[in-house]
């Protein structure tokens, strides 16, 4: 009874202090609606909106994994049904009905990138680049930070031969994806036109990433590539491996288990020996001109002679004065370019029963490498076309030199190295050109009074590193020299001469006085002469002129070159040697270079006697006597096919010249 009195107390001391009606209890009433309010609004609406799409979008239920982000709205949706039905009518052949879609949809949906993307794909499938490019610029303004949009626009360029267009592209597209193959992408568009700004720089960290990519195993960079920058014997040796491993891989990947190897059995010494050579080059090139009288000069007492011609024509002449000089010269003349797959290539080879067979190509543009991954040959062979191992388990030798690839080198080679007597390199210039007197220097705007130092070789073997030692060359000499290059394009001109300009050197439009002169190339028998009217020529260092140190030579001029590590880069040392003048070469480094090419400027008694050898090896030297080439690889291929009658593996060769010689 007491505990009733006390709550009846409470209760109305309570009533007392807060009246039914007070300003809390109407606050929170009002709160509790206004939530109320908000909740019943956002159901209607959900209820309404989605009743409204599901007379254009039927509701799916969400798949396993799936999102409500994920799913595409219904503009997207319509995008993309646009974007496959173009495809699907190009794909068909029907260009007019997919340029007919796109066109639609860029009416309904002009702000859309990747429709605009598209129309420039479906330009650049029908290689209409011009349009291409403007269409997928449309699509980078809009999407500035798509690198597959500038990516794009910087192959559009490179197609329409107007790559120096492309470089800013690949910048962007790099800055945007800083990886090595943009990188490598970028920094070959710079310096294909002598564009050296932070060259160094760049070069440090394209060596960085792809010895990075080396020690996992993996490479972008292929060999021709490497050979243009100061990778080391193992760093080549591992890039060529790779590349090798991956064309393998792919083409028994294809093959499967419907490829069985094929057998070699060796033949007595009484049935001629069937050499084989492949290649794309065939014609006017520089491996073509070189070999187009070797097949004629082969003892075919001895030897079958086979040419497999991988070019089909589509892409370059397959005809001409040196397909038809090789054609003549060898027992068959093979076209392989048509054949449908690589094993109908290895079998026709296997068919012809070819005893040793020749890479001309390597890594050089559309070789065929592929081929001899099958082994359709008993021994397989790569020579002259890229100064290079070529990593491959299937290639038995590397036909070389002792100079380009002395036998301590062994272990950056796959291959055994067969050694020719003299230079692994042949020349048909004796066959070829004739010994003419050096053009007249007036005519082709060069000074009489100056000691021309020149290189002619392609404008992307040069950089930075050797055009110092140049200049430091040019600085020593003060205005009694002038270095000649051979003008490729006007951009690669003006970035050397300002290059130059900015280091000191004298470049003028005034031949009589400038201290760097440019000369247009000249093609056929004209090239030798006017070579000729140079004194010196200066080789460059990571991949030596091969060719055109050849040329020179044969023009009676002297030349001054420092050995790397590399067969490329040791080319010139062997060419010299060849000629009975070592005393050009620089074995010790940038500072004997230097010095040798001032001495040849300065001490006139030193620089007739080695011209005057020089000349006397055109007539008398192993370099361009082609029949004594000849006859020295085919000592090398019987050394080769000796070994293989007799069960044995291959191994280091060297052929050793009588003494007739």
């Amino acid at each position: 009874a007491r505990r009733g009195e006390r709550m009846g107390t409470d209760r109305k001391r309570r009533e007392l202090k807060e009246p039914l009606w007070s300003t809390s209890r109407i606050l929170g009433g009002a709160f509790f609606i206004l939530v109320l309010y908000i909740c019943l609004s956002y159901l209607i609406y959900s209820y309404v909106m989605r009743v409204m799409d599901t007379k254009t979008n039927p509701y799916t239920p969400l798949k396993a994994g799936e999102s409500v982000a994920s799913i595409p709205k219904p503009r997207d949706s319509d995008i993309d049904k646009y974007i496959e039905k173009a495809k699907k009518c190009k794909n068909d052949g029907r260009w007019n009905d997919s340029m007919a879609y796109l066109n639609e949809a860029i009416s309904k949906y002009n702000d859309s990138d990747r429709l605009y993307s598209h129309k420039g794909g479906w330009f650049y499938d029908q290689k209409d680049y011009e349009n291409a490019v403007i269409w997928y610029r449309k699509a980078s303004e809009l999407k500035p930070q798509e690198y597959s949009y500038l990516s794009n626009i910087a192959n559009c360029y490179n197609n329409l031969h107007r790559e120096w267009e492309a470089t800013p592209f690949y910048e962007r597209a790099y800055n945007i994806r800083p990886q090595l193959p943009q990188l490598l992408t970028y920094a070959q568009s710079l310096w294909k036109f002598n564009n050296w700004t932070n060259h160094d720089e760049i070069l440090n960290l394209l060596l960085e990433r792809v010895r990075s990519q080396l020690k996992e195993g993996r490479s972008i960079i292929n060999s021709f590539t490497a050979l243009h920058y100061p990778f080391n014997l193992a760093d080549l040796r591992e890039i060529a491996s790779i590349s090798s491993h991956n064309t393998y891989r792919n083409v028994h990947r294809r093959l499967g288990s419907t490829f069985s190897s094929y057998k070699h059995v060796p033949h007595g010494p009484e049935k001629k020996i069937v050499v084989g050579y492949v290649s794309y080059d065939y014609r006017q090139h520089a491996v073509g001109v070189q070999i187009q009288s070797m097949f004629a000069m082969h003892n075919k007492t001895k030897f079958e002679i086979i040419a497999y011609n991988a070019n089909n024509g589509k892409r370059d002449s397959n005809s001409g004065y040196v397909t038809d000089k090789i054609r003549a010269g060898v027992s068959q003349y093979i076209d392989i370019g048509d054949l449908p797959t690589v094993q109908d290539v290895a079998k026709r080879i296997y068919d012809d029963k070819v005893d040793i067979l020749i890479d001309l190509g390597l890594f050089t543009a559309y070789a065929r490498m592929d081929v001899f991954t099958l082994r359709p040959a008993p021994i397989q062979a790569a020579w002259l076309g890229l100064a290079t191992t070529t990593g491959g388990e299937w290639m038995d030798y590397v036909i070389a030199d002792p100079i380009v690839a002395p036998f301590e080198h062994e272990k950056f080679y796959s291959e055994k190295i067969a050694q020719m007597p003299h230079s692994y390199h042949i020349f048909d210039h004796k066959q070829t050109y004739q010994i003419r007197p050096a053009f007249d220097r007036i005519e082709h705007n060069l000074p009489l009074n100056k000691f021309l130092l020149c290189n002619h070789a392609n404008n992307i073997r040069l950089n930075p590193e050797i055009f110092d030692h140049w200049i430091n060359i040019l600085g020593r000499l003060g205005n009694n020299a002038t270095l000649v290059l051979k003008h490729f394009n006007d951009i690669s001109t003006n970035n050397i001469k300002n290059y130059a300009r900015a280091r000191g050197l004298k470049v003028t439009d005034d031949f009589w006085d400038s201290q760097l002169l440019f000369t247009p190339g000249i093609g056929g028998a004209d090239h030798i002469p006017l070579k000729s009217c140079c004194n010196l020529f200066l080789d460059v260092h990571w991949y030596n002129g091969h060719s055109t140190s050849g040329d020179m030579l044969f023009a009676g001029v002297p030349m001054v070159t420092f050995p790397g590590e590399s067969m490329a880069s040791r080319a010139a040392a062997s060419f010299s040697y060849s000629s009975n003048a070592p005393q050009m070469v620089a074995w010790s480094g940038w500072e004997e270079y230097e010095d040798l090419a001032v001495k040849f400027a300065t001490d006139r008694e030193f620089y007739d006697k080695t011209r005057k050898a020089v000349e006397a090896a055109r007539i008398n030297g192993p370099l361009f006597d082609t029949q004594r080439f000849v006859t020295n690889l085919e000592r090398m291929f019987e050394m080769m096919y000796d070994r293989f009658r007799r069960g044995l593996g291959p191994d280091h060769l060297r052929v050793v010249e009588p003494a007739a010689y």
